[in-house]
């Protein structure tokens, strides 16, 4: 009961997360300026995934997902990657 109780915690926490940064326009201007910066498709792809490792260490994989989502697909979007790949990739 404590187990599944901190991780729907965790998972509404990233929701509410997830909630504000789209409403503040906070996630929107972080992938524009990632966009902006012009990185290999390749680059963006190994960075993202080794962001997504670290948040591994901390954080189940529900709410990285969700937390990280709002940011990181339009850059991937942008770079032309197939989101279903980077999906079986993540």
């Amino acid at each position: 009961l404590r187990e599944s109780t901190m991780l729907m915690l965790i998972i509404g926490m990233s929701l509410l997360y997830a909630y504000v940064m789209s409403y503040l326009h906070i996630s929107q201007s972080a992938a524009a300026a990632i966009v902006a910066m012009q990185l290999s498709k390749w680059v963006l792809l190994v960075t993202i995934l080794a962001f997504v490792i670290l948040l591994g260490f901390f954080l189940p994989p529900v709410s990285i997902i969700l937390m990280t989502a709002p940011i990181i697909l339009p850059p991937l979007k942008a770079a032309g990657f197939d989101l279903v790949w980077f999906g079986v990739v993540m």
